[in-house]
Order: structure tokens, then C-alpha cells, then sequence
């Protein structure tokens, strides 16, 4: 029997066999570090109004999740890692729900028209008259989904890095910022983590 990830408040389109998928089941961690991409997402744009990139390219990864932003002449440091934990911590707190739409490719590239890499996107990625994205409080972003219900699910996330590359690895193209994260279910998962990587870089 093959499954399909589906968002849990997503209507069935005919009868279908459920299976609830949790924290410790490869597809339910990589479900919720994506989830926790987007709160992550949106906390980049309200702390420096970055233009986000991501979308069509992941971003739950074996080892946490990422969202990669531009903006120029601003670079995040390690600094910066408290401000948006402590900002994407706001949107747990409000259990902000994520909510599936679908919209045209017109209008998407009528929405994004501010972001230049977004519209790359829809025009290189986007193959159908109608695709989905998903709305975190003020953030909508290119998405496939699933989703977790709502951001109050994500109880712990951390910063861990920052790195740079070129856009489609070209050179010649923008240099744009990675920011790498990592969440967990359970406050204490966290903490475990996190001794862990000091015991493994000691």
C-alpha cells in the first residue's frame, strides 16, 4: 500500500486508509522540521525583512531544516541567533495555524512580484495552472505541504548555524545566506541535542 502525506485538517478526497504519523517517524520529523522552517522563515523576514528563498528546493533536511534569505549589505551572525529564536518563540506561543491555499501561477507571480527569486521560482518550478502555498501569521511561502496544524506544536527551536552560497551554485549569480535550525516536540529533546553536540565538539 503506498501512503500519502496529508495534512491533518485536509479533507479526504475519497475513502482512504489513515495512519497518524508522530515526531519519532521519519516522515513525521521531517513534516515538522519543515513546519519549523516556515516559523523560522517568518521570523527572518520580521527581524530584517529579508527576501526569502526557499520554497520549491526542501527545506527539512537528515539533521534539522534551513531557510535561505537575501538581502543586501546584511549578514546574520551568531549575534542574531537569540532575536530570532526569541521571535519565532512568539509565533509558537500564538499557535499560529498553517493554512493550505492553492492560487494561481498568475496571481502568485502578482504576489511575489517584490521578490525577484520567488518569481524565478514559480516560472522555473511551477508547471500547472494552479499550485499551493502556505500561511504561517504574516508569511506565505511556496509549499507542498504537509504541515503540522499550528506552530504551537514546534515547543523548542534553536539557531545552530549560518553559511552563504550563490544562487543554483552559479558564481556569477546573487550570494545568498542559509540559516540552518533544529526543533523537537518536547523542551527536553532540545536540551539533550544540545548537550550532545557539546560532548561531540569538546
Amino acid at each position: 500500500m503506498i501512503f500519502q502525506l496529508w495534512d491533518l485538517d485536509r479533507p479526504f478526497e475519497g475513502d482512504e486508509t489513515l495512519k497518524i504519523l508522530k515526531f519519532d517517524d521519519d516522515e513525521g520529523k521531517a513534516v515538522f522540521w519543515h513546519s519549523s522552517a516556515h516559523i523560522l522563515g517568518e521570523a527572518v523576514e520580521r527581524y530584517c525583512g529579508a527576501y526569502l528563498c526557499y520554497g520549491c528546493y526542501g527545506p527539512p533536511t537528515d539533521d534539522g531544516f534551513y531557510c535561505d534569505m537575501f538581502k543586501e549589505n546584511l549578514t546574520i551572525k551568531q549575534k542574531d541567533f537569540k532575536k530570532l529564536e526569541e521571535i519565532a518563540k512568539c509565533a509558537v506561543k500564538d499557535e499560529q495555524p498553517f493554512e493550505r491555499l492553492e492560487m494561481s501561477k498568475v496571481d502568485l507571480l502578482e504576489m511575489f512580484k517584490y521578490n525577484e527569486f520567488k518569481c524565478r521560482i514559480i516560472n522555473e518550478k511551477v508547471k500547472t495552472d494552479k499550485t499551493t502555498v502556505y500561511r504561517c501569521g504574516p508569511l506565505i511561502d511556496l509549499c507542498r505541504g504537509p504541515l503540522v496544524r499550528h506552530a504551537g506544536k514546534i515547543k523548542a527551536l534553536a539557531v545552530t548555524k549560518c553559511s552563504s552560497f550563490y544562487w543554483e551554485g552559479n558564481a556569477e549569480m546573487e550570494s545568498l545566506q542559509r540559516i540552518s535550525g533544529i526543533s523537537f516536540s518536547d523542551p527536553k529533546q532540545l536540551k539533550e541535542w544540545q548537550k550532545l553536540q557539546e560532548h561531540t565538539w569538546a
